[in-house]
């Protein structure tokens, strides 16, 4: 008999894809057969944003859909027209028709026109997989969901953040709590089932944790182990500190507050005080890049941090590989798992990441990297000096972090998503 979930403890070894976690029961995914097949099905995926957008989300989004129609179906995205330099309509090599709609930006998020209409001209609908916060789209999507019996599975990626609104502060953090709490109520509680990617952030999230558990199901975030492979790699700007032998740290993301950069700033200021060969880049853009770069030449660390700007994605692989650490310092749980930390384990390096979101689900701490606790200089400090110190322990962790991503490829991810849709189809004919 094949169950669509299964409730263990995880303490109970006997059948836990992620044994080194601990706590109380909960409700996991369990993984699909290789030889497990799906009806096909005709899937909508409604996303604030889509490459060649770039974030994190973005890459979850692109993969998912990519192998759903790799395996056989039907896979439209409906997102924003964003950047305006892409096409309105696409099909990608991997057979997703991407379809964008008209935008404006309020408030931070893309407001799409048409959704309804957009829905209606596509015609026949197995499942709408929304992707949230997306502002007006979650409406339009809960009401065509309802009108036509189409299941909707919400991907409940991270509470809406608003960081100002006419220039104050607190309007923005008083919208924030309007909308998250708005979207919560009439759109996510009324979703047939809701996604989280980790049992953290269900469990954390003042707005998801008010979701019924019954209908949340887990979903790991994954990585491409095809693409992202451990390989000598020099990549440009970095090549003349890997042939020095430096000790090369990374940090990769968007320059905004909540990804801690300052914090990591001042934490390579401190660990590198008693030794001269490691060097910190930092790949991204965003709106804090000069305030970092000030604090960079404040703490005398223009020869040992360098701001590499955007990195294109073809340059990821050897940028990652060309790096012997790589750190994620993110402060709030707004941040799940970034999927750069994933990104370097299947290139089999070693990770430091804080212990928010869902970090410590998927980064086994003294395993295949060390987990610290957020806003903590001292402690990252440590961990960084640490990992520099043992080169033993780096490819240590580094053939550890490849052999945990080779089980959470996005062949595997997609294929679970499958089976909450179906999951969620039944709901309907019951």
């Amino acid at each position: 008999m094949r169950l669509d979930r299964i409730l263990f403890s995880p303490n109970d070894d006997s059948y836990n894809p992620l044994p080194f976690l601990s706590g109380q029961a909960f409700y996991v995914q369990v993984c699909p057969t290789h030889n497990e097949r799906f009806r096909t099905m005709r899937i909508v995926h409604l996303t604030p944003y889509f490459p060649p957008h770039v974030g994190g989300t973005e890459t979850l989004v692109s993969e998912i859909a990519s192998w759903q129609s790799k395996l056989g179906h039907s896979v439209i995205v409906l997102t924003s027209h964003s950047p305006t330099e892409a096409p309105l309509n696409e099909t990608t090599s991997n057979g997703v028709d991407v379809l964008r709609l008209p935008t404006k930006e309020i408030l931070e998020r893309p407001v799409c026109w048409g959704i309804g209409n957009a829905l209606s001209r596509i015609g026949r609908l197995d499942v709408i997989n929304l992707w949230t916060p997306f502002p007006m789209a979650d409406i339009a999507a809960l009401r065509y969901a309802r009108k036509r019996a189409v299941p909707l599975v919400t991907t409940y990626v991270m509470d809406a953040i608003m960081n100002d609104v006419l220039g104050s502060r607190l309007l923005a953090r008083a919208g924030t709590r309007l909308y998250n709490q708005f979207q919560t109520s009439l759109v996510v509680k009324k979703s047939r089932l809701v996604i989280s990617l980790n049992r953290t952030y269900a469990r954390k999230s003042r707005f998801l944790s008010q979701v019924p558990e019954d209908k949340i199901r887990i979903s790991y975030q994954g990585t491409n182990t095809d693409r992202f492979l451990p390989r000598d790699s020099e990549y440009g700007p970095l090549k003349q500190f890997k042939s020095a032998g430096y000790v090369i740290l990374l940090a990769l993301g968007r320059l905004v507050s909540y990804k801690g950069l300052d914090i990591l700033i001042r934490a390579f200021k401190e660990a590198s005080e008693s030794r001269e060969d490691m060097y910190l880049a930092i790949g991204g853009e965003g709106p804090l890049d000069g305030a970092l770069m000030k604090l960079t030449k404040s703490l005398n660390l223009v020869d040992k941090i360098g701001f590499l700007g955007y990195v294109p994605d073809q340059d990821l692989v050897d940028l990652i590989n060309t790096s012997d650490i790589v750190v994620s310092s993110a402060v709030s749980d707004l941040e799940n798992v970034p999927i750069v930390i994933l990104d370097a384990m299947a290139c089999g390096k070693p990770v430091i990441a804080t212990d928010v979101g869902g970090a410590r689900e998927q980064v086994e701490n003294k395993r295949v990297g060390i987990i610290v606790p957020p806003k903590r200089i001292d402690k990252l400090a440590e961990a960084m000096e640490r990992l520099i110190d043992d080169k033993g322990l780096r490819e240590e962790y580094g053939r550890q972090a490849r052999k945990y991503a080779e089980s959470i490829s996005w062949s595997e991810i997609a294929k679970g998503t499958l089976r909450i849709y179906q999951e969620a189809i039944q709901t309907v004919r019951q």
